[in-house]
């Protein structure tokens, strides 16, 4: 099965945002980039203020983002990045 086949089967192209109950963040850019995402962390703790939020980073960059307290997790990544998006997109 295609990735595209198993999205498909996944998401019907609507959904309810109150239903949203964890979110992941993947930030690949360059390292000030990181720090930019800090509004929308804290925009996404608001309005989404019960689900888990988890932050995906660069090893060496968890520092940045693991004393944000609008964050419940921060997690680093240790394989290539396509086959991180390709594990995401099947799973």
């Amino acid at each position: 099965m295609s990735i595209s086949e198993h999205r498909s089967k996944q998401f019907s192209g609507q959904f309810d945002l109150n239903q949203i109950r964890r979110i992941l963040i993947l930030r690949m850019g360059p390292l000030g980039e990181t720090l930019l995402t800090t509004p929308v962390i804290r925009a996404l703790r608001r309005r989404f203020p019960e689900a888990h939020i988890a932050y995906m980073v660069a090893p060496g960059r968890e520092d940045l983002v693991s004393e944000n307290p609008n964050l419940d997790e921060v997690i680093t990544y240790s394989v290539s990045i396509p086959k991180l998006i390709y594990n995401m997109a099947i799973t």
